[in-house]
């Protein structure tokens, strides 16, 4: 509608793409007119019961999550106005801030979505990850203004901000976008399925480490073996050894033969000697 679509080529085109001829019924000045009337009944609420408007969103609004990922919040073509509120938690360790970032896109890859805006939300109370939640409150209202509040429900702490939701992407971009979004189900799928096993993993990791610190409880005796008895061998002193070698021989025990000297050995002094006297003879 409008009057633009007076002009021959502007006509054509819109012929090529509906594939179909533009209806000439209504007046294009008359229907723009018409339309802008309807729209404003209906918001004063006069005459809700005959003609039902309904405003949608065109593409979807989410927030971006760790790992690239993104949490739809307003899918396309959701009715607006609209409210919707989400939980978050943190990601890291004794983490106390919390960045918002809204994105616009149909992708669940934040990296190809469009960012529009978000806030950092300080004050969470220091803790291991995943136990430091977030409340986060989503208001879309008829003029495309994003209402966000962000609240801690340990600490009662709460922050606003106010986003104008523009356009600010291009058709070229739209139709790139939308149009692999069907053959890439699968592998997106695929992406959040490891994602989340990896998290899961993590957890499982973190909670084994304490047991691993603790020491291993001793192990119980085993039923058919009896502990090795303590050696209770003493050194004998030199009294009893005195004692034991001045008691008298039994009769018919033979005496302890003595200790033999080893022959000494000859120096390099008595060879000599011994070698000129051998030779003299």
């Amino acid at each position: 509608v409008g009057g633009s679509t007076r002009i021959p080529m502007v006509a054509k085109r819109v012929a090529d793409f509906f594939k179909k001829p533009p209806s000439k019924g209504v007046h294009p000045d008359e229907a723009v007119a018409l339309g802008a009337a309807i729209l404003a009944d209906s918001i004063a609420g006069s005459r809700q019961q005959e003609v039902m408007l309904l405003d949608v969103l065109p593409i979807t609004i989410g927030l971006k999550l760790g790992g690239d990922r993104v949490s739809p919040i307003f899918e396309r073509n959701s009715p607006v106005p609209n409210q919707k509120q989400k939980i978050f938690t943190t990601s890291k360790d004794d983490q106390d801030t919390i960045t918002l970032s809204i994105l616009q896109g149909d992708s669940p890859n934040a990296s190809e979505c469009v960012p529009i805006g978000g806030f950092n939300f300080s004050g969470l109370r220091k803790a291991p990850k995943g136990q430091a939640r977030i409340e986060v409150t989503f208001t879309m209202s008829p003029e495309g203004i994003l209402s966000l509040t962000a609240r801690d429900p340990d600490t009662g702490q709460e922050q606003k901000s106010t986003i104008k939701v523009q356009s600010s992407t291009t058709k070229s971009y739209h139709q790139n976008l939308i149009a692999p979004q069907k053959p890439v189900v699968a592998s997106d799928s695929a992406q959040e399925t490891v994602i989340t096993r990896t998290v899961t993993r993590e957890k499982k990791l973190k909670a084994e480490e304490p047991a691993k610190t603790e020491k291993p409880a001793p192990e119980p005796a085993k039923i058919g073996k009896t502990a090795p008895e303590p050696d209770t061998k003493t050194e004998p002193t030199p009294e009893a050894k005195k004692s034991f070698l001045s008691q008298p021989r039994p009769a018919g025990a033979k005496p302890m033969p003595k200790p033999q000297k080893a022959p000494a050995k000859k120096g390099l002094l008595q060879k000599i000697i011994s070698l000129f006297s051998s030779r003299s003879k």
